[in-house]
């Protein structure tokens, strides 16, 4: 198994930069290249989730199975980023109720800029924007605009392989109806849910998301993801 700390996050650095899912993508194709064999699984939790759909569209012949937990930020991603820099910015620069206001003027005046960059189509230009916007903001706002900047409807329909869904039922970030349409949007997958289980089910609730996890893993080998296929 192969897990790693993605930039910005965790013991990671933490250096001003574009912590998009497509940027996220070409750093896991840099690190599977050097340490993984080919094809491979792929398991993203919450904002994970939407970097394994962009790397499995790009790269369809690397992965056997696609895991995705509680994935957030895909079909509702400004909600998805509001919910990022709200936490971010309620942690680190103001917690007292009087500002409430202010932090959310705050929050929408990020995410009013980042909805206005997502029409743009062009990821040097965006970079640039948020750089001017943000500078050395810390990962969690970037990834709140750029998560807000990917659209990643192309991706849903580049994924033809194996794929299962795991989701907390009393998930609050990403809603279990979350989950009910991106299955609509990969049909092929399988959804399985927790009871009483929220936005971390393989914490909350170990040994069900293990067990239904490694069943799914170590089923008859399937081939490897193909753009196209059926």
């Amino acid at each position: 198994m192969l897990s790693f700390d993605l930039p910005g996050f965790g013991a990671s650095d933490k250096g001003p930069d574009y912590y998009s899912p497509s940027a996220y993508a070409r750093f896991i194709r840099y690190i599977t290249e050097r340490y993984a064999k080919r094809p491979f699984h792929l398991v993203g939790h919450s904002m994970g989730g939407a970097i394994v759909l962009r790397y499995s569209a790009d790269h369809p012949e690397d992965i056997e199975r696609l895991v995705l937990v509680d994935v957030a930020g895909v079909l509702h991603r400004t909600a998805y980023a509001r919910m990022l820099a709200t936490a971010w910015a309620t942690e680190h620069v103001v917690s007292d109720e009087r500002f409430g206001g202010f932090l959310d003027r705050m929050v929408n005046k990020f995410i009013t800029k980042a909805e206005g960059i997502a029409g743009l189509g062009n990821e040097y230009l965006a970079r640039k924007l948020i750089e001017h916007e943000l500078i050395e903001a810390q990962p969690q706002v970037v990834a709140a605009y750029t998560l807000a900047n990917e659209d990643l409807s192309d991706a849903l329909l580049r994924i033809h392989g194996p794929v299962l869904m795991l989701w907390g039922e009393e998930d609050k970030i990403a809603p279990l109806r979350t989950a009910k349409v991106l299955k609509v949007r990969l049909p092929q997958a399988r959804l399985i849910t927790f009871a009483g289980a929220g936005h971390s089910p393989m914490s909350e609730v170990a040994a069900p998301f293990n067990r239904e996890l490694l069943a799914f893993l170590s089923a008859a080998e399937p081939e490897p993801m193909r753009a196209g296929a059926a």
